[in-house]
């Protein structure tokens, strides 16, 4: 039996940490993706726009994932901002719900996941595993800071629950729950990390710190995009934050 990776489709809207890996990384990525074609966004809701919580580090309760948001529907309904215009994306925050997903890990060199994907792709394709969402990628270490032989990273695709039988090296994990800021980007896979910086700066402004890997979810099929210069793909970058008193 085989399972297909289907893709969110959206229209491509207007538009105190480095980069967290090369740039050609996402461009290997994108020649991946276009081998395979997971339906259904991420599961969380989005909260207003530069709006604070009054304490989000004590949220305990899962928003609903079809509830309006700003008075509009959530998700297919989220402002685009363009990857290579990087301080006017769009940037919000929410609570992501936990995510069960398989995954490849890799340690080294973040330019090599293409063929990680690739293979996690395939398995999709041949019915080894049955995702039931976009694939997404988890980044862990800054290449500034760390050895490029010691990068950790993950790709995955996510999962409704709890799966046995794995193929070799395959592995099940599910990502916490976690409060994220996050921003959906327009443009090639290579100037989605541009983005990184204006979360960054939105975190500290509200008064919050990075904690934990970088999501990037990618959203729109490479092979379904009609436009010779990527527009149409859409990225949505997540950053898990977490409350200066804790």
């Amino acid at each position: 039996m085989h399972h297909k990776v289907y893709y969110q489709t959206f229209s491509s809207g207007g538009a105190g940490v480095p980069l967290l890996r090369a740039r050609n990384l996402s461009l290997v990525l994108l020649v991946a993706l276009a081998t395979a074609c997971v339906s259904s966004g991420d599961r969380s809701t989005p909260r207003p726009t530069n709006a604070r919580p009054a304490d989000a580090s004590n949220a305990t309760t899962p928003l609903d994932a079809g509830a309006p948001a700003n008075g509009t529907a959530a998700q297919g309904a989220e402002p685009i901002g363009r990857a290579t215009d990087p301080a006017s994306a769009p940037t919000n925050w929410k609570e992501r719900i936990a995510q069960p997903y398989v995954f490849l890990e890799r340690i080294g060199d973040y330019r090599q996941l293409g063929t990680a994907m690739r293979e996690l792709l395939a398995l999709a394709e041949s019915g080894a595993v049955t995702p039931n969402g976009p694939p997404f990628a988890l980044f862990y270490d800054d290449p500034a800071q760390t050895p490029v032989d010691r990068l950790r990273a993950q790709v995955c695709l996510p999962v409704a629950g709890p799966t046995t039988a794995l193929p070799v090296g395959v592995s099940y994990a599910v990502l916490p729950r976690a409060m994220v800021v996050y921003s959906r980007v327009a443009g090639a896979y290579p100037d989605v990390p541009r983005v990184y910086p204006t979360l960054i700066a939105y975190m500290q402004q509200l008064g919050w710190t990075a904690g934990g890997p970088i999501r990037e979810i990618y959203l729109v099929n490479p092979a379904a995009a009609e436009s010779s210069t990527y527009d149409e793909l859409v990225t949505e970058v997540q950053i898990p934050w977490s409350s200066a008193g804790g």
